[in-house]
């Protein structure tokens, strides 16, 4: 009776991620207003610091996408339609008269969204493969007990609906923080297609374990076979790919300092389940591997 119960649980828990990601996908403008298809747009790089929302109201925009460069200074993208180069000039040269210094410029006469559009299509593509992964999950919690090939493909499938709920988060978190205004650029969505990525990876590594086994038993569950994994003394293979997995996410998601926190908060919880250990110890585990993250982009920068 506990076991149905919990199993209730997480369903009813799945499917309301799934309802808010569906919905969110469906109704939510994630490309802020912005006709793609007739834009065009200017980075501007200022020595002094600027409120987006009070640029996006001078340029009578949408909200400027906004990240960090290299030597800290705030730069914005600002995207603005059907414009010629000698009034894109002139937004400028008045941008710089409200705000200050102008440090650099840079003009993007390319479409600058199809990154963007190409991400919320592969997220549209994700909440549909979770609704299977979900659905199928369902039918398998209440099968009877069967081969070891249906429990692998029960464990697959869980795993599948598990990383694609992962990203429905990600996409309601892109919601959120939209709302919140804080800046997201096309490299965020990015990131969220890597993480699933990432996550589908780890999955095909646990499942080609159990395979290699050939039990004739039920096999272990996903987390008992991730800390076998980690308490084997031959499993560098897996600890590399996980480090090599949180520098890449790290790569792509730290240079936004709003996001920074709460990358850690996430990898916490994420190390905590996989690695069945306190959110604590996988706390100071995050804070370990973004110090390396650090490193490594001071020794590259080091280099070059």
């Amino acid at each position: 009776m506990k076991r149905i119960n919990k199993t209730l649980v997480i369903i009813i828990v799945h499917l309301t991620v799934l309802i808010a990601a569906v919905f969110a996908v469906y109704n939510y403008d994630f490309k802020q207003g912005i006709d793609f298809d007739n834009s065009r747009a200017v980075q501007i790089s200022f020595e002094s610091e600027v409120n987006r929302t009070e640029l996006a109201d001078f340029v009578n925009t949408t909200l400027p996408y906004e990240r960090f460069d290299n030597s800290g200074n705030r730069v914005f993208r600002v995207y603005y339609q059907n414009a010629e180069d000698e009034k894109v000039d002139d937004l400028i040269e008045r941008i710089q008269e409200r705000f200050g210094t102008i440090t650099e410029t840079v003009k993007y006469n390319s479409n600058p969204g199809n990154l963007f559009i190409f991400a919320q299509q592969r997220i549209e593509a994700s909440v549909w493969i979770y609704l299977l992964g979900v659905v199928i999950f369902v039918l398998f919690t209440f099968r009877k007990k069967g081969f070891l090939i249906i429990d692998l493909l029960e464990y697959m499938l869980a795993q599948l609906a598990g990383f694609m709920w992962f990203a429905a988060i990600l996409v309601l978190l892109t919601v959120v923080l939209n709302e919140l205004g804080v800046a997201i650029s096309y490299w965020y969505l990015s990131g969220l297609i890597a993480a699933s990525a990432i996550a589908f990876l780890f999955m095909l590594i646990v499942i080609t374990r159990l395979l290699s086994r050939q039990q004739t038993e039920k096999p272990n569950s996903l987390f008992e076979e991730y800390t076998l994994l980690l308490k084997e003394e031959n499993n560098d293979f897996f600890k590399s790919g996980l480090l090599a997995s949180t520098i890449f996410l790290g790569l792509v998601i730290l240079p936004y300092p709003q996001l920074t926190t709460l990358f850690v908060v996430l990898l916490s919880v994420l190390l905590a389940l996989v690695m069945q250990t306190t959110v604590v110890q996988s706390l100071l585990m995050s804070i370990h591997l973004l110090s390396t993250k650090i490193k490594l982009n001071k020794r590259i920068r080091g280099r070059w």
